[in-house]
């Protein structure tokens, strides 16, 4: 199994558990009394742990698409914002946490669009500064090679410098 399929799988577990440990987290937090009466049957819990399970596994095991190096920051933070929109929906409106056209489900939405322009702005601050300290430190190899003049050629080191804006 390559290393891509590995890094899934256990992002996959770890977000399935989050999953599961958040749902009881919320239960508890909204309506401690739910499992003690009987309002909630075993089915019902069931079917919203396997849920709680599956929308955390596709949220951490999507976020792979942060670690595809061909694929700009933009590109990721859209894909992985495709991939939580859509099971978030599925599982949201499966488990009733809202209703289709509500302004629950409004509310929501807008936040999570919101959350992704911050998340993708925040990401690309961040490496944008990465890429001017990185540049940075090329041009100073650039004046230790020119002072030296050890028979390396600024063409590859310039081919680095390509390599490193790539990032």
């Amino acid at each position: 199994m390559n290393v891509r399929k590995k890094q899934i799988l256990l992002l996959s577990a770890i977000g399935a558990v989050m999953g599961i440990a958040i749902w009881l987290i919320m239960l508890l937090a909204i309506n401690s009394k739910a499992l003690s009466d009987g309002s909630h049957s075993s089915g019902i819990i069931i079917l919203n742990v396997i849920l709680s399970a599956v929308f955390g596994a596709l949220c951490m095991g999507g976020a792979v698409v942060y670690d595809i190096e061909e694929w700009s920051i933009l590109r990721a933070t859209f894909t992985h914002f495709v991939i939580v929109f859509a099971s978030f929906n599925v599982v949201g409106l499966s488990l009733k946490w809202f209703s289709f056209g509500s302004v629950e489900y409004w509310i929501i939405h807008a936040i999570m669009i919101v959350a992704y322009i911050l998340i993708w702005l925040f990401q690309y601050l961040i490496f944008k500064r990465k890429v001017k300290e990185l540049n940075r430190e090329l041009e100073n190899w650039k004046s230790i090679i020119s002072s030296e003049e050890d028979g390396i050629s600024w063409k590859a080191l310039e081919n680095d410098r390509l390599l490193i804006r790539m990032l």
